[in-house]
Order: structure tokens, then C-alpha cells, then sequence
């Protein structure tokens, strides 16, 4: 009897290994495939990895330059929602704890080096009336020195 169930199961796993990848015909939807016949003329594309150093400024094969293609494939822009650097870490701990206060827990304080050195970082939004909104958000629950600020281009 163990034997018959054994080989059942062996016969249902195969049969549902040939049904997901397609054997039985059936939609294509969502599948790399179909997305990849979907496209135009993907051959023209080329990837630049400017970190193994790639020159910039070629000639893409699409007759675009590089340095027009930025406007045509720049990833979206990004509103940080945060409370500017402070002196030190000690104030910066202080002004979390004022935070806290309020009810707001959902930040991070940034203690890594740079420029972002003790600020209070509350969010990234992909457009500048969304992060706007949620400035507006920590206005109304007492938090005033929270700004919105654009992210540079990479």
C-alpha cells in the first residue's frame, strides 16, 4: 500500500513540475517570456557599467548619448522628509527623545559619517506633494524643525 501512495505522489509531483513550466499549454501571462517579446527593438539597448569602468559619454546603439539618455531613463526624483544635521550626538539624541514624546516613533538617526551626520530621517517619497503631506503630518503632532528636502541625482 505504501508503495502505490509513494509512486501516486511521484506521478502528481511530475505532473505538476511539467504543468508549471508550461508543458500543457495554457496563458503565458507574467512570465519572462511573454515580457520580453513584448518589447521594441530591445536589441538597440546596451548597459554602461560606469563602475568597471566603462567610458562615459559613448554612443548608445540607439544613436542616444549618454548624456541626452539621463533625461529619457533618470530614475524618478526622491523628497527626503528629515530633520536637518545637528552639532552633535548628544543633540541629536535629545531632539528623538522630543520626538518620542509626541508619539512618532517610525525614524531612524543617522550617526554614520557625512554630511547627513545626526540628522532624523522619517521617510523618502517619489514625488514632493506626497512628502509634503507627510511633513504637514508631523506639523500637526508638534514637530517643527522636520524639512523636505530633494535628493540629488546620483
Amino acid at each position: 500500500m505504501w508503495r502505490t501512495v509513494f509512486l501516486m505522489l511521484v506521478l502528481a509531483n511530475l505532473i505538476f513540475h511539467a504543468w508549471g513550466q508550461g508543458y500543457f499549454g495554457g496563458q503565458d501571462e507574467g512570465r519572462e517570456s511573454a515580457r520580453l517579446s513584448g518589447q521594441f527593438q530591445p536589441e538597440k539597448l546596451r548597459v554602461v557599467n560606469r563602475a568597471a569602468g566603462e567610458p562615459g559619454g559613448a554612443e548608445v546603439e540607439s544613436g542616444m548619448s549618454e548624456d541626452a539618455a539621463p533625461a529619457t531613463m533618470a530614475e524618478p526624483p526622491a523628497f527626503l522628509v528629515h530633520v536637518p544635521p545637528l552639532p552633535s550626538k548628544a543633540a541629536a539624541d535629545k531632539k528623538a527623545a522630543e520626538i518620542r514624546q509626541l508619539g512618532i516613533t517610525d525614524f531612524h538617526v543617522v550617526t554614520g559619517e557625512g554630511p547627513a551626520r545626526f540628522s532624523i530621517f522619517f521617510g523618502q517619497f517619489g514625488n514632493e506633494q506626497a512628502a509634503n503631506e507627510f511633513l504637514a503630518g508631523l506639523a500637526s503632532k508638534g514637530v517643527r524643525s522636520a524639512r523636505v528636502q530633494a535628493m540629488a541625482a546620483p
